[in-house]
């Protein structure tokens, strides 16, 4: 008699997690070593020479090149895990790059 095959089941959240991963490597902004490029502030802000642009809320954020871009994966993401995503100018930067929240 042939032996069955048993299939481990689907982890449906680790599934969602990576593909989520995916779709944020996909279109942030890269180093030049080619890892995920993250916002932080300047060095004048980290010692109090001059007010935060931002509130502590967006340091570590990942970066996207532009708004349209991020709306893009923000849709992508939404569309993953069911959750509203939206796209956000950052007060930060200088060459005008964009950060991804699920707040409205």
């Amino acid at each position: 008699m042939p032996r069955r095959r048993m299939y481990k089941p689907v982890n449906v959240s680790g599934l969602k997690r990576d593909l989520g991963q995916a779709i944020i490597i996909k279109y942030a902004r890269k180093t030049r070593h080619g890892k995920i490029a993250r916002c932080v502030p300047s060095d004048a802000e980290q010692w109090n020479l001059i007010d935060r642009k931002e509130n502590e809320g967006t340091d570590g954020k990942v970066i996207y090149p532009t708004e349209e871009i991020a709306q893009g994966a923000a849709r992508e993401l939404a569309a993953l895990v069911g959750k509203p995503h939206r796209a956000y100018p950052c007060n930060r930067s200088k060459t005008g790059h964009a950060h991804i929240t699920t707040k409205y």
